[in-house]
């Protein structure tokens, strides 16, 4: 319940009679009416938040542990679908990373002299690459690892940059 109050200042001018200079109008509690249309507000955006989006998921790099850098790129539509996982080291691909392991949640996995990645992969495909190399100055080895998601059909490259 909103209670207003009117106030009108009222000056004497003599024989003139009484003239009225200002009247407003006030609320009784100016906390309460901003508390309403807070209130107002938030029941607004309640309603926007209980609204779902649905969300796609994407073709994309999960994780990554102790690499600098990581990308999936698509290369062209045509079937099969295949991932390629390209480890690079300043700027030079190393093609016999020590320890390799390369799990598929289907399809196939190749590790040739020139070529590691996934061929025939159903969709969605969920993938994980762990290998040990070593760091620049060629003086400790880690242990890293990259996990990753294709959601969408066709020849896709995963670079991973040390």
């Amino acid at each position: 319940m909103k209670t207003l109050y009117t106030f009108a200042i009222i000056v004497l001018t003599g024989v003139a009679g009484i003239q009225t200079v200002a009247a407003q109008t006030y609320p009784a509690n100016p906390a309460a009416t901003a508390q309403d249309s807070t209130t107002a507000g938030t029941q607004k955006a309640s309603k926007k938040t209980k609204e779902k989006k649905e969300t796609k998921k994407r073709t994309r790099v999960v994780m990554s542990s102790e690499v600098l850098r990581t990308s999936m790129v698509k290369r062209s539509d045509i079937s099969p679908n295949k991932v390629e996982v390209v480890i690079k080291q300043a700027g030079r691909v190393i093609n016999n990373p020590n320890d390799l392991q390369m799990v598929g949640s289907n399809g196939t996995v190749v590790n040739l002299s020139n070529y590691i990645g996934f061929e025939n992969m159903e969709l969605p495909f969920d993938g994980y690459v762990r290998f040990r190399a070593q760091n620049l100055m060629n003086n400790s080895v880690y242990e890293r690892q990259v996990r990753f998601v294709v959601t969408d059909p066709g020849q896709w490259v995963l670079r991973i940059e040390l």
